[in-house]
């Protein structure tokens, strides 16, 4: 299921969100596999099993579904932060939820 939900999240992402996730992604540390594995989705127009194989054959000690989940949690948190941002009243309806 979470696969599924990648793909339609990195799918519908704007041009400008593309832009700041990897604006993102070249300001952190570290090796970056997740940003790997958001390139290959972009690159991609393929289904998810064509994804993980392709994913699995770049980085083959790599775990794709951890890789895969890192990517959604780091995705969602950049998009929420940047709604916050953008939007005093979800900044507060944000801020209440978090409480």
């Amino acid at each position: 299921m979470l696969k599924d939900d990648l793909h339609k999240l990195i799918t519908s992402l704007s041009a400008s969100e593309r832009r700041n996730f990897r604006s993102y992604c070249k300001q952190q540390s570290g090796s970056g596999l997740y940003a790997s594995l958001f390139e290959i989705y972009i690159s991609a127009s393929a289904v998810n099993a064509e994804v993980e194989s392709l994913f699995e054959s770049k980085h083959p000690s790599i775990s794709f579904d951890n890789t895969a989940t890192y990517l959604f949690k780091v995705l969602t948190d950049m998009l929420t932060m940047s709604r916050i941002q953008q939007d005093k009243w979800f900044s507060q309806v944000f801020s209440v939820m978090k409480a």
